[in-house]
């Protein structure tokens, strides 16, 4: 899960934008609790939810990719069709601001977990099962690692994309047939590279998240009395 935005949204827009930024702010202060805090989300539990995230922003990127597609095929752009263009670009709008939400959250949490995790290794009784797990911990590691990392690049990412996409939405808007320049040819070209590219990027870290799932998924050891 790709990622963001320049032009000036409608005012519905911007009220689902300042509604969406004040979830955030929930998310992550939420995500700022200690360890100890009973009310902290496990681990499990957070990744499951930035997986749906991500799972959401796949779909909603290609159905924008796909919007396009047919918004573009047809010049001048018949009305119905940048409806429902704009219509995919402002739900991807909205799925771009709870993946960086998640992705910081899990940027955030992840001290958190490895506190957690050593904990674990703590109460295990059994030698062979402290090192297996001792194990497991270096691969979660690296794991987080790999999807701190992927997660920023489809932060980037996702701005040029949705700048395009903002373009195009403005511009055939003020001129349905506007999709025959050479210039708005040239930028429909970039901009759905571009989203062929997120959303690739996406997958890579759903990728990793299932992975990281197995690794958290509790092992049969023995824990000391």
């Amino acid at each position: 899960m790709p990622a963001t935005v320049q032009s000036r949204p409608a005012p519905h827009c911007r009220w689902g934008a300042l509604a969406l930024f004040a979830a955030s702010l929930v998310i992550l202060a939420g995500c700022a609790s200690k360890p100890g805090d009973p009310g902290a989300p496990l681990p499990r539990k957070d990744l499951a939810e930035y997986r749906q995230v991500i799972t959401d922003a796949i779909k909603a990127t290609r159905a924008t990719v796909q919007s396009l597609d047919q918004t573009v095929a047809q010049v001048p752009c018949p009305s119905r069709v940048h409806k429902a263009f704009t219509k995919d670009v402002h739900r991807l709008e909205v799925d771009s601001f709870k993946m960086r939400a998640r992705a910081q959250a899990i940027r955030t949490r992840g001290a958190v977990y490895f506190e957690q995790w050593h904990e674990h290794l703590a109460s295990v009784a059994d030698p062979d099962a402290r090192q297996q797990a001792e194990q497991r911990r270096e691969l979660l590691q690296q794991r987080f690692d790999r999807i701190r990392l992927l997660s920023q690049q489809i932060r980037e990412a996702f701005q040029p994309f949705m700048a395009g996409l903002r373009r195009l939405r403005n511009g055939l808007e003020n001129n349905p047939a506007a999709a025959s320049t050479e210039a708005m040819q040239k930028l429909i070209r970039t901009t759905r590279d571009q989203g062929q590219s997120v959303e690739k990027d996406l997958a890579a870290v759903l990728d990793e998240l299932d992975a990281v799932a197995g690794i958290l998924k509790p092992g049969k050891m023995t824990r000391k009395d």
